[in-house]
């Protein structure tokens, strides 16, 4: 009886042995054992931002003669975008050269205008000075004549001289007379002339300032058209003819013009994404967000191609989360450290942030 329950027991745990043996067993696969002085890190999902870009403007009619690029193609700095006709812009830039310098020229004509006018205008001009002095000089043979007169006179009761020659003498100092009232006459309506012709000539002066005045503020009107007209091939990604690429290490997007369309100066051409200046943006779950910081170091796996990773650190933690899938989460920006490599805007991501 013994023996039995011996050999019993003995089958059991045989079959026992067996059934284990054909039990089928999983490896297990990346497991990470942390300790009380490692912690695990913060993973989440995300994609890549960019955080600069330059947009495309031609502030000129012109119109796309050939395009050199596509969206999403890669482009270095000096490298040409696409070739434009300028006929437009030359002819409308020199229509405004010469408009300016039409109106350059009728204000250098007023000023000379003016200054000859205004070297007229005179208060004692030179025949007005002639005559004065004729007049004085007249009044002093006036002078000397009376005074020979009333000698003649003395002499005449005196029957020093005769009658006949008293009356010629009178008669010198009385066409003196006449003769410097004429003067004195003439000297007034010169003068009289002379006022007149100063008040119109100031007038006129006036009315020329004026003039310069509104031709000064039109020559300074069509200066900055013209300028602001030419400053418009002052942006750096406008050379000869061309349009280039001013982005050290830049991306193509949107696009938006073809060979043979116009360009009015409306209408963004395309945009440059700066590849060098690129983040990646994650959401962190309410539960994690507290252990991440600023700094902390990141692992960036593309998922397009988890055989690469990049290095981050945290640049920005938002204090403002929101829902997404019901559950709240809160923006995270990480920072490249070795600049990201091949990665792209909206490229997606998988990142572990350390928690140490």
């Amino acid at each position: 009886m013994r023996k039995g329950i011996i050999i019993s027991t003995l089958l059991i745990i045989s079959a026992l042995l067996a059934s284990c043996s054909n039990t089928s067993k999983e490896p297990v696969k990346n497991v990470v054992a942390y300790d009380n002085y490692s912690k695990a890190p913060v993973e989440a999902f995300g994609s890549i931002k960019c955080l600069k870009s330059r947009d495309i403007y031609i502030g000129f009619p012109a119109k796309i003669e050939k395009i050199l690029i596509k969206n999403g193609q890669k482009v270095k700095k000096g490298q040409t975008i696409a070739t434009i006709n300028m006929q437009e812009y030359e002819l409308q830039k020199s229509q405004k050269e010469s408009q300016y310098k039409l109106a350059d020229l009728e204000l250098q004509k007023s000023e000379e205008q003016l200054k000859k006018l205004k070297q007229i205008i005179k208060v004692d001009p030179y025949d007005m000075e002639q005559m004065s002095i004729q007049l004085e000089a007249m009044e002093k043979e006036y002078a000397e004549l009376q005074r020979e007169l009333t000698e003649s006179k003395q002499l005449l009761d005196m029957g020093g001289i005769s009658q006949q020659e008293y009356k010629l003498a009178e008669k010198s100092v009385n066409q003196k007379k006449i003769d410097i009232e004429k003067l004195k006459l003439s000297i007034s309506k010169a003068q009289s002339s002379v006022d007149k012709q100063n008040s119109d000539n100031k007038e006129a002066a006036k009315m020329i300032e004026n003039d310069i005045e509104v031709l000064k503020e039109k020559a300074r009107l069509a200066k900055e058209d013209l300028d602001s007209y030419i400053s418009l091939l002052s942006e750096e990604y406008i050379k000869d003819g061309t349009i280039i690429s001013d982005v050290e290490n830049g991306s193509i997007s949107e696009l938006g013009f073809k060979e043979n369309d116009q360009l009015d100066g409306t209408k963004k051409i395309c945009s440059i994404v700066d590849l060098d200046q690129l983040i990646a943006e994650v959401d962190v779950s309410e539960e994690d967000i507290k252990n991440v910081k600023l700094d902390a170091p990141v692992k960036i796996t593309p998922i397009a191609d988890k055989s690469k990773s990049f290095s981050g650190k945290v640049s920005f933690i938002s204090g403002d989360g929101f829902t997404q899938n019901g559950e709240i989460v809160f923006p995270v920006e990480i920072e490249f450290i070795d600049g990201g490599g091949f990665l792209l805007p909206q490229l997606s991501i998988d990142v572990e942030i350390s928690n140490n």
